[in-house]
């Protein structure tokens, strides 16, 4: 078996400025380029505005590309982030849903802000509009806002004093449901993989593995196996599940630029590798939804 060094890498999750990251779609392929990966997926928050231009970017520069995009949703309570890869961005079911999920998106920051402001900081939905420019708005740009006028110094210090899921200025978000996110997906003729599945707590009865058992019910595709905070424990978790229900695999760094510090392209905190066959797994599986 070829050394780990020696493989070719892609990286499958990863944010632009069209969601809640801080680089252009057409930068975040340079980067891969220059980090050596030979396949890269853009998964912007309930958006595919960026597919474009990392598209054509990934062309000029002769990277492989796989259209991607990450579906907030829900489950018993339980908010769950699922991966769609290889699906036609110009599909009109996909389309409207994801208009759906922008317009509610819109509708949570104002609830936030007005929590923020019970809490004493003083800051305005219209900042955080600003913030998130023509990207879909999201917690991390509430952060921004209340970083800027000094009541916190990072975005991550937001989010561990206000804005995590019990937080108290966190507003539960109007989200479809996991099934109709795998749904929506899978009638662009797309691959839907659970995102970062040991990232949080599973509330849900009978935790991570009945859950996966319920989302494979679904149509759910793959578990994303590799990612910056999965530990060699967790992977080891992800690889039984993956066998046990006839899953995919994959994998990516989370980045979003200046949001996710110490984060890199390709290689997430420096030992992240994505083997480049988790994506054509992907892409295979992507041609027989079609």
């Amino acid at each position: 078996m070829a050394d780990l060094e020696e493989i070719d890498c892609c990286d499958l999750h990863c944010h632009s400025n069209h969601s809640d990251g801080t680089e252009t779609p057409a930068r975040l392929v340079q980067l891969a380029k220059e980090q050596g990966l030979v396949g890269f997926a853009l998964t912007d928050h309930d958006t595919v505005s960026g597919l474009p231009e990392a598209a054509r970017t990934a062309r000029e520069l002769g990277l492989h590309f796989l259209s991607g995009i990450e579906i907030s949703s829900k489950i018993e309570g339980q908010e769950l982030h699922i991966l769609g890869y290889g699906f036609d961005p110009e599909h009109p079911a996909l389309l409207s849903g994801m208009e759906a999920q922008h317009h509610a998106r819109e509708k949570r920051i104002p609830a936030i802000v007005a929590k923020f402001n019970r809490l004493g900081i003083e800051i305005s939905a219209e900042q955080v509009f600003a913030i998130a420019g023509e990207g879909s708005p999201g917690r991390p740009h509430v952060a921004q806002a209340v970083v800027a006028v000094g009541a916190c110094k990072s975005v991550s210090e937001v989010f561990e004093k206000y804005l995590h899921d019990q937080g108290s200025a966190n507003v539960v978000k109007d989200t479809l449901t996991s099934g109709e996110a795998i749904d929506l997906i899978h009638s662009a003729g797309g691959v839907a993989v659970l995102a970062h599945p040991t990232a949080k707590p599973i509330r849900s009865t009978g935790g991570l593995d009945a859950l996966v058992g319920k989302l494979a019910y679904l149509g759910l595709d793959g578990l994303e196996l590799h990612h910056p905070r999965a530990t060699p424990q967790n992977r080891k978790r992800i690889k039984k599940l993956i066998r046990q229900h006839g899953l995919l695999a994959s994998g990516g760094s989370d980045f979003h630029g200046g949001n996710s510090p110490g984060v890199r392209l390709g290689i997430g905190r420096g030992t992240l590798k994505v083997p480049f066959s988790l994506l054509r797994g992907i892409e295979e599986r992507a041609t027989n939804h079609h």
